[in-house]
């Protein structure tokens, strides 16, 4: 393995650091805090001890490190997950996530809507002085990200999902709030059970894996301001890490499983700093957004409003479909893509947009990318996994949100009444009415769960 750009030279230390860890040249001043199993956090209600133990990782990122965590003020010792921000970040940028986070955790969880249960809840939130600096530390309810989770989803729980995405996105619209970063890697999916289960039940089904960090040079990273070891993400060296949690996906049914709108760092509200739409992700970007058709100053909650529907548009797609409706690898690419869906409805001002291909490439990519020409293809793919029936119809929903013109997009509330979407094309109560799809494997898990065999299933 050879270094990995960005990341510590693999050579300043004498134990390999893990592809599955955090990058260590992230530790030191206004870096990252050092985190090591069996560490206790904040203090219980009260002052009486601390409150939350850590006991694995969940994941990380350019700016922080999430951790499952036990609730020990919490009467089954549930679990949590721990969001620790690096110094140099916290305290910046994180004005409008914190306040839309808290206001939708003291003021708009509103059960009556069906959407409060499809965004993550902000349980606690405090600062953590550590010898980086100070952080800022969220406390969720535990979620596993959806592409960590990435099991073999049955139609039925697939339009499930995607019916909870609208409702979250509609409740967000709702209260006033732009989500502004809306793809599938933002996307989490909660396990109900999870909420009465104790914490470490669920490490059970982690594998653990630790790798010691000894710096070659303690000048350049200081032990006191690094970790003693890294602990990588579990679904990152385990190909089988989540068909380990299907017991625990199962127990409670599919009644259990929510999915849920995560990362809410590029949102805002009425009255709130708008974050630059660029900053988002390629994958799901708006047309307006990617031609950079806009003036900043004139960027409101209607703008924000109809660039999340265009990103619900493309994740519904990757959802409903197992397909990305863009795949390009430049925005130039990915504008072609788009202009090829439009298939000649491309407002007036986006005509003839210069874009760094020659001819040849534009009219391929134009070509392939056509309504007829993606549906062709999905029924043409040996591996494709969505019922004939159902290919149809999730394409129509989907073809209502990406609109180049963005005031001809389906709001939220409208898409919530998509036939389809809510009541099924009942392909599936002819065939497999589950959770998971019937495969040979899910089925071999399913026999071996509760006798010891995970490992070798």
């Amino acid at each position: 393995m050879g270094d990995r750009p960005g990341y510590a030279p693999l050579g300043d230390f004498y134990c390999v650091p893990s592809e599955y860890a955090e990058d260590l040249s992230r530790y030191g001043p206004g870096g990252f805090h050092p985190v090591h199993l069996g560490d206790v956090l904040s203090v219980l209600p009260g002052g009486d001890g601390p409150r939350y133990r850590i006991l694995h990782k969940l994941g990380y990122g350019g700016q922080a490190t999430v951790w499952l965590a036990e609730d020990m003020a919490s009467e089954n010792k549930r679990g949590v997950a721990i969001k620790i921000l690096s110094s140099n970040c916290s305290g910046h940028g994180l004005d409008n996530e914190i306040s839309i986070l808290l206001s939708l955790a003291q003021h708009h969880r509103d059960a009556a809507h069906p959407g409060s249960r499809n965004v993550v809840r902000l349980l606690d939130f405090f600062k953590l002085h550590g010898p980086n600096g100070e952080h800022d530390v969220l406390v969720f309810n535990l979620c596993f990200a959806m592409k960590d989770l990435d099991l073999r989803w049955s139609m039925k729980t697939r339009r499930r999902f995607g019916l909870q995405l609208v409702q979250g996105l509609s409740y967000l619209h709702a209260h006033g709030i732009v989500h502004g970063d809306l793809h599938r890697a933002n996307l989490g999916i909660h396990i109900r059970a999870m909420d009465t289960i104790p914490a470490e039940r669920v490490l059970a089904h982690l594998l653990l894996r630790l790798t010691p960090v000894v710096p070659r040079d303690c000048l350049k990273y200081p032990p006191a301001l690094m970790p003693k070891y890294t602990v990588d993400q579990p679904f990152g060296i385990d190909p089988q890490m989540a068909h380990r949690l299907i017991p625990l996906i199962e127990e409670g049914g599919m009644e259990d499983l929510q999915l849920q709108i995560m990362d809410l760092g590029e949102s805002y509200g009425t009255g709130q700093p708008i974050p630059e739409p660029n900053m988002r992700a390629l994958v799901a970007l708006s047309p307006e957004i990617l031609l950079g058709d806009f003036v900043m100053s004139e960027v409101d909650f209607t703008f924000g409003v109809r660039a999340d529907l265009w990103a619900l548009g493309c994740t519904l797609f990757e959802l409903l479909l197992c397909f990305r409706p863009f795949p390009g690898r430049s925005k130039d690419e990915i504008w072609c893509m788009m202009c090829g869906l439009a298939e000649g409805q491309i407002p007036e001002e986006w005509r003839g947009r210069h874009v760094h291909l020659d001819e040849s490439a534009i009219k391929c990519l134009m070509g392939e990318n056509t309504w007829s020409q993606l549906r062709a293809d999905m029924l043409a793919d040996p591996l494709h996994r969505v019922p004939e029936a159902d290919v149809d119809p999730a394409l129509a929903l989907v073809q209502k949100l990406l609109v180049l013109e963005p005031s001809q997009r389906a709001a939220a509330s409208e898409v919530l009444r998509d036939e389809w979407l809510v009541y099924g094309s009942g392909a599936e109560k002819e065939g497999n009415d589950g959770i998971l799809e019937l495969t040979p494997s899910t089925k071999m898990l399913r026999g071996t769960a509760g006798k010891g065999q995970w490992e070798s299933a």
